[in-house]
């Protein structure tokens, strides 16, 4: 168990495939154990190689092979000699969250219900992957229930991805007013990936309430959103597109111009194009054709 992710950190490192492998190999023949997706052995293999060659083939996007050796775990599991019972339990918790998060790439949500409950039901809520099932329920759209679950996870204490997802449930509900508190705290937390999702939301809600007031002051309180060095160019390009139409709604055209100009150089949003040139006319009107005509003075 202290092995593993050990092994683990080297399989994922980036350019060790080779050096990896030979390392595994290594260290099935010491424990006498098989790699193969089809095993001879089945039952009788180390459980803890199962899984880390399971995680080998989930970083490469292998799902299927992937669930072989998962499940390939389960059984091989059943049958090694732990030094006890409860070591044997955490190994099966363990093997079944790793399965519901396998699942959640896949999409099989039904299925990262299931393995979540069981793990949960051997250990408790809370742990690895706790925020996966309230993520499921939201996928099925099944909000209730992915509020619900979100809850319970947020009692056992505060995790961010748990919390967005509340948020997303509340939203898809229609709780607008409760979502708008979980994005809050998200948006204002230390969570680099949620963060920027939670606080671009946040301004969507404002933006279909007509409150642009609020909408403005919301992406300005959080600065982060413009931080070139910080942000991807899909999120900069969001950012200042919405800003752009908060400034819009509020009459400060200057200001909404610069921000549709600048969510263009970082992407190619067909609503900041749409307000770009909407505003072009506005903040740069046409010569009086007219006096243009004319010509110079003699």
């Amino acid at each position: 168990m202290a092995l593993e992710p050990l092994l683990s950190e080297i399989v994922r490192m980036s350019g060790a495939g080779h050096f990896a492998g030979s390392m595994l190999e290594a260290a099935a023949s010491h424990m006498g154990t098989q790699l193969q997706l089809s095993e001879s052995n089945a039952g009788h293999n180390n459980y803890m190689l199962d899984v880390t060659v399971a995680n080998v083939w989930q970083n490469k996007k292998h799902y299927d092979n992937a669930e072989k050796k998962y499940q390939e775990a389960l059984v091989d599991v059943a049958t090694f000699p732990f030094p006890g019972e409860a070591e044997r339990t955490w190994a099966m918790i363990d093997i079944y969250r790793r399965l519901a998060g396998l699942y959640t790439d896949m999409a099989q949500y039904v299925n990262v219900i299931a393995y979540q409950n069981a793990a949960e039901a051997m250990a408790g809520a809370g742990g690895r992957y706790k925020h996966l099932k309230c993520f499921a329920y939201y996928k099925l759209k099944h909000f209730d229930e992915a509020v619900r679950d979100c809850t319970k996870q947020l009692e056992t204490g505060d995790d961010m991805e748990t919390r967005y997802w509340r948020a997303k449930s509340y939203r898809a509900a229609g709780q607008n007013d409760a979502a708008l508190k979980d994005f809050s705290v998200v948006a204002d937390s230390q969570n680099r990936h949620f963060r920027t999702s939670a606080a671009i939301d946040m301004s969507v809600i404002y933006g279909d309430r007509k409150d642009m007031a609020a909408m403005l002051e919301s992406l300005n309180k959080h600065a982060y959103l413009f931080d070139e060095k910080g942000q991807s160019e899909q999120d900069l390009a969001v950012s200042y597109n919405n800003r752009c139409y908060a400034y819009m709604q509020l009459g400060r055209l200057q200001e909404a111009f610069a921000d549709c100009s600048v969510s263009l150089k970082h992407g190619n949003l067909p609503d900041a194009y749409q307000k770009y040139q909407e505003l072009l006319k506005k903040v740069r009107p046409e010569p009086n054709k007219s006096n243009a005509q004319d010509g110079p003075a003699i």
